[in-house]
């Protein structure tokens, strides 16, 4: 009997913690979509050739994931693209470092809708493929950081969007 393929979607994966999500996925056995802004692009391909060298498939899917509809669309993207669809990490995330009275509020709009609604946007849109797919076992996986823990100096709005998505998480 064949072994069933297992898919994975990574949010902000062209770099850092995601990246090794991703390569620690495809280690794993999954295929693995990666999503990232568009400007980061050249990483993510990066990212993608090092996924395939591991022997697994890849796909870039330019995605802001403060954006709804960009999220429901990169998860329906890697269903069509591997033909499955099991486990949704939501790592994108930005930091804000500076003196929580010095924070615009174009700052703060941006931190929360791309570190707590970008979860959100995740979570759902992962929820709902499963259900399209008949209720089929799935992994939702939200990253925090230490931060989501213990506030940093000058990591306030940062450590508040991550005890969110801790909260959320549980």
């Amino acid at each position: 009997m064949a072994s069933r393929k297992v898919t994975a979607l990574v949010t902000g994966a062209a770099q850092g913690i995601g990246k090794a999500i991703a390569i620690q996925l495809a280690k794993d056995g999954y295929q693995v979509a990666i999503t990232d802004l568009p400007f980061q692009k050249a990483k993510a391909l990066e990212t993608v050739k090092e996924i395939e060298t591991i022997g697994s498939k890849s796909l870039f899917i330019p995605c802001d994931s403060s954006k709804k509809n960009e999220v429901f669309d990169a998860v329906e993207e890697t269903y069509q693209t591997f033909g499955s669809f099991n486990t949704m990490v939501n790592n994108a995330g930005i930091a804000t470092i500076a003196p929580l009275l010095e924070t615009t509020e174009e700052q703060i709009n941006k931190i929360l809708n791309v570190n707590i609604n970008g979860v959100v946007y995740g979570i759902q849109a992962a929820a709902k493929k499963f259900e399209q797919l008949g209720n089929q076992p799935g992994k939702i996986i939200n990253a925090a950081s230490i931060a989501s823990y213990e506030a940093g100096v000058m990591l306030g709005l940062y450590s508040a969007t991550k005890f969110a998505v801790r909260g959320l998480t549980q």
